[in-house]
């Protein structure tokens, strides 16, 4: 990395002027962890929280746990913002699409749209994004896979929310589920003589859920839907995909190819600049100083630097217009 750095007001005014950065000003970002948070806050806070508008953490947060086991990582800031669910709520990370819910209940001021972040995952905050529109790193690529909806937190819970929704009398549950089920119509993944509850009980299709982006103008619903299926335990990825199914969304190019299950120990291989984000990358890997933090920080940290602070424009991004999978 070189010696030499902008000043603190060069780089505010250049950040300032950055069609993209500027935008992240006014978003706020979540960053959901699956299980207990032990180590990695302080260097989330480095790499992300001056772009946002607020950076909150959400997940279960026991300080004597995380402050046990955060040597070698940097420690954290001050504001550090967090919603705490505890093991159960979250449940393996089951459930993390409840953190953004939780975040709009705050009632923020002057926010333009939320990010859901898995802590494993790398962002690269200045690519392009359409934040009038929903955006998922995948859309619903698994357009006919089963995964998940043979399991506990799967198909039986659809049942269950089919038979809350018919005996249900309040009337924004009734009204959310209309808008649901007229997006699910929309875009023709029922007809005219089929329902929401067909839909739902179909068994298939699925969204990997570890980045997407919610504008404002989405989260009243979103967090109306998604509390439905909270409440009644449905997976992650079944959850997010049948949102996804009922709003026009922005998808990356790559599509699945930013998902490293399976083979995570390429990553270093596989990442670069010119792609939104990738998941998972596990800072737990690179607590202790090592080869596999050296290759981080010359893979990540470095492009970070190189970009953000250094004003390397060596990258692509994909503009608005280009195509999207499904619902674009």
């Amino acid at each position: 990395m070189t010696n030499s750095f902008p000043t603190a007001s060069e780089l505010a005014e250049r950040h300032k002027n950055d069609p993209i950065l500027s935008k992240h000003s006014r978003n706020a970002l979540i960053v959901v962890s699956n299980f207990d948070w032990r180590w990695d806050i302080g260097l989330i806070q480095r790499l992300y929280q001056p772009y946002f508008a607020t950076t909150i953490f959400c997940g279960p947060f026991y300080p004597n746990v995380y402050y046990s086991y955060s040597k070698g990582f940097p420690d954290i800031l001050n504001s550090f913002n967090y919603i705490h669910m505890n093991s159960e709520e979250m449940y393996h990370g089951y459930f993390g699409y409840e953190c953004l819910t939780l975040a709009k209940e705050l009632r923020l001021n002057n926010i333009d749209g939320y990010i859901h972040m898995a802590d494993d995952t790398v962002f690269n905050l200045w690519q392009n994004i359409d934040f009038s529109k929903v955006f998922h790193l995948t859309g619903i690529a698994f357009l006919n896979d089963r995964l998940w909806w043979t399991r506990r937190y799967g198909l039986s819970k659809a049942h269950d929310i089919v038979d809350f929704i018919k005996n249900t009398t309040d009337p924004e549950i009734l009204s959310t589920w209309k808008e649901f089920e007229d997006g699910l119509r929309l875009y023709k993944y029922i007809n005219e003589s089929q329902t929401a509850f067909d839909d739902m009980l179909l068994g298939k299709s699925r969204s990997l859920s570890d980045f997407y982006y919610i504008p404002s103008s989405k989260i009243e619903y979103y967090s109306k839907l998604m509390r439905i299926f909270y409440r009644h335990r449905l997976f992650l990825e079944l959850a997010v995909n049948k949102f996804l199914r009922s709003v026009p969304h922005k998808t990356a190019r790559e599509l699945t190819k930013l998902y490293l299950w399976g083979n995570r120990g390429q990553w270093p291989s596989k990442y670069n600049s010119s792609m939104v984000a990738m998941h998972p990358i596990k800072l737990s890997m690179f607590q202790e100083p090592s080869k596999k933090r050296y290759i981080y920080c010359s893979k990540v940290i470095q492009t970070f630097h190189d970009i953000l602070l250094a004003g390397s424009k060596n990258y692509t991004v994909k503009q608005n217009d280009e195509p999207d999978w499904m619902n674009g």
